[in-house]
């Protein structure tokens, strides 16, 4: 998917997502960035024949853009263009179409608008953050936390 997942419960009512946030809890923050998830949620998020990625997809992608675009900033061909604060360089040559949306935490404090956007990756069954700001490129999250909500990008399932 080129976009963060906004998805808080099916058409029929069969699937129901309870642990779904807009930033800021402004309604428009989830039409604008897609929604943030706990743990739990963003293992059910995905459609069907859709998934998480694992940490090895993250990896090869974010290898891939580096060797294939080269440039001094590894995420500008990550980034969404004109949607980051603090200068960065976004040329969305990848089309990933990355947007800063930040995130949530255990506590509901809202952090990262703007400069940080946050994804979840599987690894083995645990679930870990993916970040790109100024400081990431890309890169694994030491902690796993479960109880903080990040952005959902699926992949199709193989």
């Amino acid at each position: 998917m080129a976009e963060n997942l906004n998805f808080s419960k099916s058409t029929d009512g069969s699937i129901v997502l309870d642990s779904t946030f807009c930033y800021d809890d402004i309604p428009a923050n989830c039409e604008k960035y897609g929604r943030l998830y706990q743990e739990e949620d963003a293992i059910k998020a995905c459609p069907s024949g859709w998934r998480i990625p694992t940490e090895e997809e993250w990896a090869a992608m974010r290898n891939t853009v580096k060797a294939e675009f080269g440039v001094s900033d590894a995420n500008a061909p990550l980034r969404a263009i004109g949607a980051w604060e603090d200068k960065m360089t976004a040329t969305n040559a990848s089309g990933f179409s990355a947007l800063p949306s930040g995130y949530r935490t255990k506590t509901g404090i809202y952090d990262g608008e703007g400069y940080r956007a946050c994804f979840w990756g599987e690894n083995s069954m645990l679930y870990y953050g993916w970040l790109l700001s100024k400081e990431y490129e890309l890169d694994k999250e030491s902690l796993i936390r479960g109880y903080y909500a990040y952005s959902v990008r699926c992949i199709l399932s193989e």
